[in-house]
């Protein structure tokens, strides 16, 4: 995540998230760690698919917010082979 936009801050921080992907016989997860500038690119790839960070919602006011839970905004685009 950033920092909160009432905050001036050195170090903007980092999101842990891990994805699955299940096509109906397989799982496999990937843990990923995405810097807090680290939207709009692509987080991982795999044979048949590519997973690009839009956003991860909802962004910090202040410091002391208390957010238990976030949203990830994906774009998943095929790969062709």
């Amino acid at each position: 995540m950033g920092c909160p936009k009432q905050v001036t801050c050195v170090w903007l921080g980092e999101a842990n998230i891990v994805i699955e992907i299940n096509d109906g016989t397989d799982a496999e997860q990937h843990r990923i760690n995405v810097p807090a500038l680290g939207f709009h690119r692509a987080i991982l790839s795999t044979d048949s698919h590519k997973v690009y960070l839009k956003n991860i919602e909802p962004y910090p006011i202040r410091p002391d917010d208390k957010l238990k839970s976030y949203k990830l905004v994906l774009k998943i685009v095929p790969q062709i082979l």
